[in-house]
């Protein structure tokens, strides 16, 4: 799996190394993605560094829920969401999940749940689909 990058839009994705070259763009702005990290064996979530007690003012904190969609129920649906909850906090009903997720812009939580779906399972896509923002999403700072 390749880890690419948008410099139009700033985004970051992973695609299967096989892919043609020609399949390499964005799905948020058509724009040519380029490879910055070829062969990736697994993407981890992004974390904030811990400010520490020496911070002085505390950093914008957001609390995001993403909706996926089953487009059908069966055991790869169950492992996938299993390996999320290593990542997030997840509840899962018959017709959806509910991914909690904490420190991530609400604009771009559903790439960030697609990402590690990505690095989770590279045919997620025919089990969800695509993460929408949920309704219980805040945003609050100090």
């Amino acid at each position: 799996m390749d880890l690419l990058y948008c410099a139009d839009c700033r985004h970051a994705f992973t695609l299967p190394g096989s892919r043609a070259p020609e399949a390499r763009t964005c799905p948020v702005c058509a724009a040519a993605l380029r490879v910055i990290a070829p062969d990736v064996v697994q993407v981890s979530p992004l974390r904030e560094p811990d400010a520490g007690p020496a911070s002085v003012a505390a950093p914008q904190s957001w609390h995001s829920t993403v909706t996926l969609q089953h487009r059908h129920r069966g055991r790869a649906c169950g492992r996938v969401l299993a390996e999320l909850t290593r990542y997030f906090r997840v509840v899962a009903t018959d017709r959806d999940a509910e991914v909690y997720i904490d420190r991530c812009p609400p604009s771009d939580a559903a790439w960030h749940v697609a990402a590690i779906l990505d690095g989770i399972d590279g045919d997620w896509e025919d089990h969800f689909a695509m993460p929408q923002l949920g309704p219980s999403t805040s945003e609050s700072g100090t």
